[in-house]
């Protein structure tokens, strides 16, 4: 049973379980499946279990998630375990995930996204798709760019969908949407998704070349984040 839930689940689940029960169960777990765990998971309840795992296990464990998750989780590792991370890890993108402050929008981005440009066609982009074979959750648009990475805006999957192929993208692509500066508060991203009702959205550095993308989903953990935290402050409300 335990292995047919989600990371989150299981997250929530080690979170509500004495802290005896809690270690019963973590050491169950696959190394390979904590590090999604460990992601899912904050302040005291990810630092026990850090401690409560091998080296070994927390490199494995590490190693499963993309650059700006291991950025973010080995802040909480032991200085030798980080080391062994970072060594163990050839993502160029690691070094520059590591630099980003947590608390803006790069803290939050991941850095993989799909790109194209604006002066190729729709059955360009979409043999460019499928040669990719999958694309990440909540990406219900591509990041258009020039050939120098600058942002330009955006083009709806659905868009891609149900145009004409020979159609050139920079005729369908949706200029308005701006990038969200990647030093902006994690507070104004998530003020911005839900006033905009956006599923993602594209994070720009000062050049305005593309760093990363934010999904509701990166957003909705600093909601819930920020309301439990108002109850802290607040328990009678």
């Amino acid at each position: 049973h335990l292995h047919s839930l989600f990371p989150a689940e299981i997250a929530l689940l080690l979170r509500s379980l004495p802290i005896d029960y809690r270690y019963q169960l973590w050491d169950i777990i696959a190394p390979e499946a904590k590090g999604q765990i460990l992601a899912a998971l904050q302040g005291e309840v990810r630092v026990g279990l850090i401690e409560h795992t091998t080296a070994a296990d927390l490199v494995i464990a590490a190693n499963q998630l993309d650059a700006r998750g291991i950025a973010d989780l080995v802040s909480d590792f032991p200085a030798d375990v980080r080391d062994k991370v970072l060594k163990s890890n050839s993502d160029s993108r690691l070094e520059a995930a590591l630099s980003y402050d947590g608390h803006t929008a790069a803290g939050l981005m991941t850095m993989d996204v799909l790109t194209v440009r604006a002066d190729v066609t729709v059955d360009a982009v979409l043999r460019y798709l499928r040669v990719q074979g999958k694309m990440n959750a909540n990406m219900d648009s591509l990041i258009v760019v020039d050939r120098n990475n600058h942002y330009k805006g955006v083009i709806a999957v659905a868009t891609i969908l149900t145009n004409d192929p020979h159609m050139v993208i920079s005729k369908l692509m949706d200029v308005a949407t701006e990038a969200i500066p990647f030093n902006m508060p994690v507070s104004e991203v998530a003020t911005i998704f839900e006033q905009r009702d956006m599923l993602s959205a594209a994070v720009a550095d000062e050049q305005n070349k593309v760093v990363g993308r934010i999904t509701i989903d990166d957003v909705v953990d600093v909601i819930r984040e920020g309301i439990t935290g108002l109850f802290n402050r607040c328990p009678s409300c």
